[in-house]
């Protein structure tokens, strides 16, 4: 019914954090885990896809600032 949805096991619970932290399907997985356990999971699901959202947001970011900083420094070199 769920397919993978589970946190049985660490594999099958760490595809689960990754679907959380991806954005596609977290509020599947959080009302599936409201109705197994209490209704203030809420509270924990909306945090934690705010904060891995803005930690992989930032990532990104800094992926990119350092790629663009290694080209400027090859540019620069090149025009030396």
């Amino acid at each position: 019914e769920h397919g993978l949805l589970s946190f049985d096991n660490i594999a099958e619970a760490l595809l689960t954090i990754f679907q959380c932290v991806s954005g596609e399907g977290w509020a599947e997985v959080m009302f599936v885990v409201m109705d197994a356990t209490v209704p203030a999971a809420c509270i924990y699901f909306v945090v934690f896809t705010v904060f891995a959202t803005w930690f992989c947001i930032n990532l990104l970011v800094a992926a990119l600032s350092e790629a663009y900083e290694d080209a400027r420094q090859q540019q620069s070199q090149r025009q030396e």
